[in-house]
């Protein structure tokens, strides 16, 4: 078990149990870790109502005693790094530095989500008219975690709600709900009664709680998979590309990054760059993620197992270099696997495969693949390999591709690195007054600390 201290939901600031608890499995073996309250519908009734007195009052609190609390919070579970990070460890399955990882991430984003110049008033001098424009909460926010990244998929939005003034209820992902009902009971000496609710239950809870007349905006989490593709050029240094490009594909953190899936490669390095990958995958070492020297985990839960047994079943006749089927030892595992230059229509469906799975493919003229590439791939990010730099820019710029890489894993998504500004305009509305510029005498000064932009038309 992660800890002999039961795990409770945090509803208006106190600690909650259930009538019903709900297993948790562990990932690395299939056998049950832990416990955690399944919510009942009179407990969400009363996390909503008392969201609802709280945003009032959070509402008014002046803007730094907000950011005060917040900080003081961001502090808290910065104190207990080790031991969150142990608990997102042994839930979701991942190794230890990437559960790490994703804590500081979000850590990180939550932060600059606290910056005080998001909320500012802007006033805009357009003509003869003087706009003030101020950023106002919603009111209640409900925000549903995603199991595989079950902290970077809700807090730095659960921050920047906060942040703007809205209470917010956290419903955690049914299989991996630990670490964020961890993150409640830290939050209790932190924040005022109600401001912020974790709650946990089955699959039917989000949904309730999103569907609920007060709650003014719900998120399910947002981390949809980001493809990636690698173009290795006829001049690349094939060895160099091999282990940064492996490491993408099943070893790193795929929280909201692109998942490299397809890797074309010139016929002249092919048959090297496959018997490369090929070893790469056969010596790579699979287990539960808190075992030191682990490079893959298992994946998070019994259904993506069954989903991913599913696809290699319905492949059809496929070429493996490795892998090609799940594992039959205990846990959700998957042996890292690499397709052998697959036919198109293969290729279509290894890119939704709900396991991680590369196919590498041969080309022999560049310009043929450059037309596949943005043909199928648009939405992708793309690297481009070669020794000669300036080619390699070249080639990628004449990608129309979502985003490209010069000797690098894929270029992140930009919608992964999002800014602040726009996250918080997910949790707000603006609020506009105007008025005649010169109105009793009255100017842009009447607004100190205000943004000042200026239009004419």
């Amino acid at each position: 078990m992660v800890t002999s201290a039961p795990f409770t939901m945090t509803l208006d600031g106190r600690a909650a149990h259930a009538e019903r608890r709900m297993p948790v499995f562990d990932p690395a073996t299939g056998e049950v870790l832990q416990d955690a309250p399944d919510c009942t519908l009179v407990q969400t009734e009363h996390a909503v109502a008392g969201a609802r007195r709280a945003q009032l009052l959070w509402q008014r609190c002046p803007a730094e005693a907000r950011r005060g609390a917040l900080r003081a919070l961001c502090a808290a579970l910065a104190d207990a790094r080790d031991a969150l990070q142990t608990v997102l460890c042994l839930e979701v399955g991942k190794p230890l530095p990437l559960s790490r990882a994703e804590l500081l991430e979000s850590f990180r984003a939550s932060r600059r989500h606290l910056d005080d110049r998001l909320l500012r008033p802007r006033v805009a001098i357009d003509g003869k008219r003087r706009v003030r424009t101020l950023l106002e909460p919603l009111g209640v926010v409900v925000l549903r975690a995603d199991c595989a990244d079950p902290v970077r998929s809700v807090w730095p939005d659960a921050m920047a709600a906060l942040h703007a003034g809205n209470s917010v209820i956290v419903v955690a992902a049914p299989t991996a709900p630990l670490t964020l009902l961890r993150f409640g009971e830290l939050a209790r000496a932190c924040l005022p009664a109600g401001v912020l609710s974790v709650v946990s239950g089955g699959e039917a809870l989000g949904p309730m709680l999103a569907a609920h007349p007060a709650v003014a905006r719900h998120a399910a989490a947002a981390m949809p998979v980001r493809h990636a593709a690698a173009l290795v050029l006829d001049d690349a240094d094939a060895a160099a590309t091999i282990a940064p490009l492996f490491r993408q594909a099943f070893c790193d953190d795929r929280g909201g990054r692109p998942v490299l899936r397809i890797v074309y490669v010139h016929r002249d390095l092919y048959a090297r760059v496959a018997n490369a990958w090929a070893d790469l995958a056969r010596s790579a070492r699979l287990g539960p993620g808190r075992r030191a020297g682990i490079e893959i985990g298992p994946l998070q839960n019994r259904q993506a197992h069954a989903d991913a047994a599913r696809h290699f079943a319905a492949a059809g006749p496929l070429s493996y270099l490795a892998g090609g089927e799940v594992s039959r030892a205990p846990g959700y595992f998957v042996p890292p696997t690499v397709v052998d230059d697959p036919p198109w229509a293969a290729q279509a469906r290894l890119a939704t495969a709900p396991c991680p799975v590369v196919a590498l493919v041969k080309y022999s003229d560049a310009d043929e693949v450059l037309g596949v590439i943005d043909a199928r791939h648009a939405s992708w990010a793309v690297s481009v390999w070669s020794l000669d730099d300036e080619r390699a820019r070249a080639i990628a710029d004449r990608l129309k591709v979502h985003a490209t890489a010069v000797n690098l894993p894929a270029a992140p998504s930009t919608a992964a690195v999002q800014e602040p500004q726009v996250t918080l305009s997910r949790f707000t509305r603006p609020r506009v007054r105007m008025e005649p510029l010169m109105a009793h005498g009255h100017g842009p000064r009447d607004f100190p600390g205000a943004a000042l932009f200026i239009s004419s038309r």
